[in-house]
C-alpha cells in the first residue's frame, strides 16, 4: 500500500478498462511501468520547483544584501517624509538613508531609473511637484507599497532616521 504509484495505476487501470482494454498481463506490466514513470516525472518535477525556488530566493537573498550596502544593482525605495512618499532609486540604500533621514522606509525593490521613471509616470498625478520626487500617500499608493513588500519582503528595520545611531 506504501507505493507511490499504486494510485497511478489504479487510475490507468480504470481508464483502460472502462475504455475496454482487455488487462492482460501485458497490459498489467505496462500500466505499472506508465505508473511508475507519472511518479519519476512528478518528482523530477518538484526536484526543479524546488530548485527554482531556492535559486530565486538566493538570488533575491543576494541582491537584498547587496542592495543595502554598495551594490551593483540599484533598488528603488519608498520613504516616508510626513504625509508624501519619496519614490527614489539609488545603489548604496543605506547612505541614501542617512542623507534623506526619512521618517520610515516603507519598502525596497530591485530596480533602477527605469523602474523609477516609470512608477513616477504611473503615480504623476498625485506628485507634489513636477521637479519633485514626492507622492501623496494614497489608497492606491499604499497598495503599491503594499505589493512591493509582499513580493520583496519589508526593508530591513534599521533604515529610518529613529532607528539610526548618530
Amino acid at each position: 500500500m506504501g507505493d507511490p504509484a499504486l494510485t497511478p495505476f489504479l487510475l490507468i487501470s480504470r481508464k483502460w478498462i472502462s475504455a475496454g482494454i482487455e488487462m492482460t498481463e501485458e497490459m498489467v506490466e505496462a500500466a505499472l511501468k506508465l505508473a511508475q514513470a507519472q511518479v519519476d516525472i512528478g518528482r523530477e518535477e518538484a526536484r526543479r520547483t524546488e530548485a527554482k525556488r531556492k535559486e530565486e530566493a538566493e538570488r533575491l537573498a543576494a541582491t537584498k544584501a547587496d542592495s543595502y550596502g554598495s551594490a551593483e544593482h540599484p533598488v528603488v525605495y519608498y520613504v516616508l517624509r510626513g504625509k508624501y512618499v519619496k519614490i527614489g532609486t539609488t545603489a548604496n540604500l543605506r547612505e541614501r538613508m542617512r542623507d534623506l533621514m526619512p521618517d520610515a522606509v516603507l519598502a525596497v525593490e530591485p530596480g533602477g531609473r527605469v523602474l523609477e521613471r516609470r512608477l513616477h509616470g504611473h503615480f504623476a498625478r498625485i506628485r507634489y511637484s513636477r521637479d519633485r520626487e514626492y507622492f501623496l500617500l494614497t489608497d492606491e499608493l499604499q497598495e503599491h507599497i503594499d505589493a512591493v513588500i509582499a513580493k520583496h519582503g519589508p526593508p530591513p528595520p534599521d533604515l529610518s532616521v529613529l532607528d539610526q545611531s548618530v
